[in-house]
């Protein structure tokens, strides 16, 4: 391993950069939530009792944000707020299932595309569940 490939490796493992990860994930999810729902700013910062260029702080990462702000802009996008603690070097997997009829927009995803299209949505295919987490329902 080169002394460059070292030093990205700690990087992405310090506190720091976990930090901003969330903060580009999280605003990310709002910005994609706003166009879906056709939420301005400023209707975003009506609803949530703030001044526009408070909402474009929240929005670009630079506002130090608070877990009730943080929920307060989930609930106006009509959404809730969910997180966990995962033990260092496992992978995380979200399902969303919406409760008695369609579901709304697809999500988009900023992650890699498999067509390598990084700006229109595409499906990730369902993945098998380990036989005991299907027990433990």
């Amino acid at each position: 391993m080169s002394k460059l490939e070292r030093r990205i490796a700690e990087s992405v493992d310090s506190v720091e950069y976990q930090v901003e990860d969330l903060i580009l994930s999280l605003t990310g999810e709002f910005l994609d939530r706003m166009e879906q729902t056709d939420v301005s700013r400023a209707d975003l910062a009506r609803r949530i009792g703030v001044k526009p260029p408070r909402i474009t702080r929240i929005l670009q990462g630079n506002d130090n944000f608070t877990l009730k702000t943080l929920v307060g802009v989930a609930d106006a996008l009509d959404c809730k707020l969910v997180f966990t603690l995962a033990p260092c070097g496992t992978e995380t997997k979200w399902k969303h299932y919406y409760r008695g009829g369609a579901s709304v927009a697809q999500p988009r995803s900023t992650k890699a595309s498999p067509t390598g299209d990084y700006t229109k949505p595409f499906v990730i295919p369902p993945i098998d569940e380990p036989a005991d987490m299907m027990k433990a329902g």
